[in-house]
């Protein structure tokens, strides 16, 4: 048997363009653009058609409606233009609205139950534009905004969401703001909603509690007098622990409450005075707390400057925010008798802070090993220098 001959493989940066098989690439792969082109420019199309046999199938109207509500509507029977569920469909996906709709739904929006059902209905649609826009041609669908019972219907639908519950109160009268049952019903969804009620329920300590538990920045919107409340206060800081900075020194003082709001979140500690911030236990309970954040921040950067050359709270903040490797001459200290498998937890993302903080400083070493570690770049070898 003979020996095979050797494959020679060339590698070029450019494809030659001279050969045919380059032409036929490049031909196939701008046909496939101009089909994909073309697909989406009929579907497009496709939107401006209505089948005449569907033009009395309601469901199948009421289906295509949002792509394009004023063809579907010019295409439909006579008699179902005067359909309440297809007028509102048509309400909700057009700005363009004649007497037919109006003289469709006129009767409907005057019945106040039937306007709570089908806000309960649209929840997902409950927007300030689309609202405005109804009330503009019915202004007898105000009335369920000045309706108790059937407001109380609309804020328990369990389909409503924050924003929803903002702009129901913002529209309601202020009968209904001065309901009990509403605002507590409001405030399990979104805490400002106590931002609308009247003044005795603003100042309703029960309300206020209720309130601060659903989100603590609510505190702020409050009369002074209660961020003295040292209840309210541990209620508040439980779910934001930046409120603490509304909060009176004293408070700022408190270990108990600086605990909750750092637990909540480390970085009000901040807000801390220079005390707490040299307190060695509430620094290290704050670095235990932190997390990660999108914007690459640690809460070590509002420590003091002597308990940020502490090895015990780095080597704790390191290992719950790998951003903690970026505060200012924390590294000199943490570079001192720390073992490689310790600075494993993550060390890529360590050396790179350590690359962008220190590179003009020169870091001695105790451990060899580090500068041959396979994760350490090699572009960052020149930055230390070990002990003998």
């Amino acid at each position: 048997m003979s020996e095979l001959e050797p494959v020679t493989i060339i590698l070029t940066d450019r494809p030659i363009t001279t050969q045919p098989t380059f032409q036929y690439l490049k031909f196939k792969f701008e046909s496939q653009q101009f089909g994909k082109l073309l697909w989406f420019v009929r579907m497009e199309k496709s939107y401006e058609y209505f089948p005449i046999e569907y033009a009395k199938d309601k469901s199948f109207i009421i289906e295509n409606m949002k792509n394009n509500p004023q063809m579907v509507y010019e295409m439909i029977d006579p008699m179902l233009k005067l359909d309440v569920d297809i007028a509102l469909e048509y309400l909700l996906w057009t700005d363009r609205v004649d007497s037919k709709q109006v003289l469709a739904l006129e009767n409907t929006m005057n019945d106040t139950k039937f306007v709570a059902n089908f806000l309960k209905s649209h929840a997902h649609l409950l927007e300030e534009d689309i609202l405005n826009r109804l009330m503009t041609y019915y202004p007898s669908m105000r009335a369920v905004f000045d309706d108790k019972k059937h407001f109380l219907e609309i804020v328990k639908f369990e389909g409503l969401v924050e924003k929803n519950v903002l702009l129901l109160l913002e529209l309601a009268t202020e009968k209904v703001r001065s309901d009990r049952l509403i605002i507590e019903e409001c405030v399990k969804y979104n805490g400002f909603s106590l931002n609308f009620a009247n003044n005795d329920l603003k100042n309703d300590r029960e309300m206020i509690l209720k309130a601060v538990r659903v989100d603590g920045l609510v505190l702020r919107d409050l009369e002074k007098r209660w961020s003295t409340d040292r209840d309210i206060v541990i209620e508040a800081v439980k779910r934001n622990g930046n409120i603490i900075a509304k909060t009176p020194s004293e408070f700022r003082l408190d270990r108990e409450i600086v605990f909750l709001a750092l637990k909540s979140n480390s970085m009000c500690l901040e807000y801390l005075s220079g005390e707490m911030k040299n307190d060695r236990e509430i620094v290290l309970l704050a670095v235990r707390c932190d997390k990660p954040l999108v914007s690459g921040q640690s809460c070590l950067r509002y420590a003091s400057d002597l308990l940020k050359c502490d090895r015990e709270v780095i080597l704790e903040a390191v290992k719950h925010n790998p951003y903690s490797g970026g505060v200012a001459n924390t590294w000199i200290s943490l570079m001192f008798g720390i073992s490689l498998s310790t600075l494993s937890i993550d060390l890529p993302h360590i050396l790179t802070n350590i690359a962008t903080n220190i590179t003009s400083q020169t870091i001695k070493l105790h451990d060899d090993n580090l500068l041959t570690h396979p994760l350490l770049n090699t572009n960052l070898t020149h930055v230390f220098k070990t002990t003998k």
